[in-house]
């Protein structure tokens, strides 16, 4: 066995970025802003800012919406919940263009290229364009609210697993993307053809543009010649904000936290995301398992992380049934509902139980893991997010 429990109050304490990963649809973005809402009622100045489109943040946050500006949760939506937080908790969702759109302003050489570049074609399509650039710019909005100190812990809602690997190595790509050695072999040309023309151009490049121009025309050679003219001399400090974003990421101030389920794919997808983190050098906090089938006790929420259920019968069944019958009065038919379903979630209980055993031996060392039980409701407001945290951080 190679669990622990997952201390998150700990984490919470000692950093001021959280990183939250896994595949779709088991609740990530739910336990983000969880966590955010914990650090708020610490006393803490929290931003959770989420990379996913969806507006699921904003749900849980009680907003009716949240944009590329970072929102407060009024402090009337907390008194609701039955919440008195002494800190303050923002929500913020990434805006891609938005966000480009501040860094040609803050490195455009002037008013004018400034104008030109925000208004060309080229520089339009490039988020779709150039791998990694949606991904890159969340690790920029990540790495500039990071440098102006304004959060004592920001907690990040990451796309699915699929993506977030792109998220990893955005960085990377964009540093190789805006590398002078690779970067200009096919950019050079665009800013010398109006002047020298392409017979005289480096012969493989010469046959790339002359294909690029027939199946796209001279004024896409022109818009990307303008765009990679006018940030020229910015293409080292893109390539060094990605590397100080990745050392930011490497750092003690930061902490990776997988967000999975008890399905097949959410774990092999989570096992797969360790593996990278550890490729990568990147601080890993701990498992968080959401949505487990789990018997209801009278213990303490959270308590028993890969827990065993209560009852140790295997097949009560009839003899159960009979006993709610005669015993309490329940007529027989519901008397047999009642010991269906108990029978259901048993099954459903000890299996996530065996699985969870599997999937934390898997791991080359000792896990911290924490588990959140299946809810009977959707967690759809603050109210919803402290039920989440009695699991997260239960009474020690």
């Amino acid at each position: 066995m190679h669990v622990t429990a997952l201390d998150l109050d700990t984490l919470l304490q000692r950093k001021r970025i959280l990183v939250c990963c896994g595949s779709g649809g088991i609740g990530k973005t739910t336990v983000s802003a969880a966590l955010g809402l914990r650090g708020a009622l610490q006393g803490k100045t929290v931003l959770t800012l989420t990379i996913d489109p969806a507006k699921r943040l904003a749900n849980s946050l009680g907003l009716t919406k949240i944009g590329n500006s970072e929102t407060l949760v009024p402090r009337e939506k907390f008194i609701q919940a039955g919440l008195d937080p002494s800190g303050r908790l923002f929500g913020m969702m990434l805006d891609t263009k938005h966000t480009f759109d501040e860094l040609i302003e803050r490195y455009a050489p002037n008013e004018e290229m400034k104008r030109k570049i925000l208004n060309n074609r080229f520089y339009q399509n490039l988020s779709s364009a150039m791998a990694g650039s949606h991904e890159y710019l969340a690790m920029e909005k990540l790495y500039q609210i990071y440098l102006q100190g304004r959060y004592d812990l920001i907690v990040l809602d990451t796309p699915p697993t699929r993506h977030a690997l792109d998220f990893l190595e955005a960085p990377n790509r964009v540093r190789a993307f805006f590398d002078r050695s690779i970067s200009q072999w096919f950019l050079k040309p665009y800013l010398t053809m109006g002047k020298i023309g392409l017979n005289f151009i480096n012969r493989s490049a010469s046959t790339v543009l002359k294909l690029v121009e027939r199946m796209t025309g001279a004024e896409f050679l022109r818009d990307v010649s303008e765009f990679v003219t006018g940030l020229a001399d910015a293409f080292d400090i893109f390539r060094s904000r990605a590397e100080e974003v990745m050392r930011v990421l490497q750092g003690e101030a930061t902490s990776f936290l997988l967000v999975t389920g008890t399905d097949r794919t959410a774990l092999e997808e989570a096992t797969y995301f360790y593996s990278r983190l550890q490729d990568g050098r990147l601080p890993f906090g701990g498992v968080i398992v959401n949505r487990v089938h789990r018997l209801p006790t009278t213990e303490n929420p959270g308590a028993s992380d890969v827990g065993t259920p209560p009852l140790q019968d295997d097949d009560p069944g009839e003899a159960f049934a009979r006993r709610l019958h005669t015993e309490r009065g329940l007529p027989a038919t519901v008397a047999q509902r009642l010991v269906d379903n108990y029978l259901q979630v048993l099954w459903l209980s000890r299996k996530d139980e065996r699985v969870l055993r599997a999937f934390a031996g898997t791991f080359p060392a000792q896990v911290p893991l924490r588990t959140v039980p299946i809810f009977d409701e959707d967690v759809f407001d603050l109210t919803g997010l402290a039920k989440i945290n009695a699991f997260l951080f239960p009474p020690t």
